[in-house]
């Protein structure tokens, strides 16, 4: 085993363990605050923590990720910082995650919680590429589509890629689903090359230039 390929195998690894304990303690919140009926909230204040806060300032991120700063002085940051903007159980989260040292972590314990809240309410986060702008009537054939395929209300996010000719790409988590012209163009002409190299072993002959 070369050593680019031992370190790709211990990357891997150390993220999957580190999605884990993101799922482990994103569960554990959000059970706290689904118990005190503030569920909703929590994830409201969580998204907004990554895109408002973690998103405009990174230098913040990168405070709660090193190991030169302590996890009381860490505490005191997210007290300072957070108190009395954040329900008790976000802050609580952020609370455990210092005491744990694994502040780190934070924005994985968050897309945890998202993907969790999601799941609880059966939707699923789809993100749909398309050719042209689509109007209202498209995006909700497509969206019905997807409500078939999945067995689930799609959440849908639209890009526009001019690239694709015609059709669009659907990708859900890490599956694809493509149905754009580009993609059939191509299955079509690796299908007539396949074609083409088949009668050429069948029939050689016939493809003997005469002089």
């Amino acid at each position: 085993m070369t050593e680019d390929t031992e370190n790709r195998r211990q990357k891997l690894v150390l993220d999957v363990t580190v999605e884990r304990l993101a799922r482990l303690y994103a569960k554990a919140a959000l059970d706290a605050a689904n118990a005190k009926g503030t569920a909703e909230s929590l994830v409201q204040e969580l998204g907004e923590l990554a895109t408002g806060v973690l998103d405009r300032y990174p230098r913040l991120e990168a405070l709660f990720a090193t190991e030169l700063i302590s996890k009381d002085e860490k505490q005191e940051i997210l007290d300072r910082t957070f108190s009395g903007r954040m329900t008790d159980c976000s802050l609580g989260l952020l609370t455990v995650l210092a005491r744990h040292n694994r502040l780190d972590i934070l924005r994985n314990v968050i897309r945890s919680v998202l993907s969790l809240w999601d799941q609880r309410r059966n939707l699923v986060q789809v993100d749909v590429q398309f050719a042209t702008e689509p109007d209202e009537a498209l995006r909700q054939e497509v969206a019905t589509a997807l409500k078939g395929l999945l067995r689930a209300e799609p959440v849908l996010t639209t890009r526009v890629d001019p690239d694709l000719v015609a059709g669009f790409v659907v990708r859900v988590g890490d599956k694809v689903y493509d149905g754009s012209a580009r993609t059939s163009l191509e299955r079509a002409r690796l299908s007539m090359i396949a074609r083409a190299r088949e009668s050429m072993q069948d029939q050689p002959d016939q493809f003997i230039l005469e002089k």
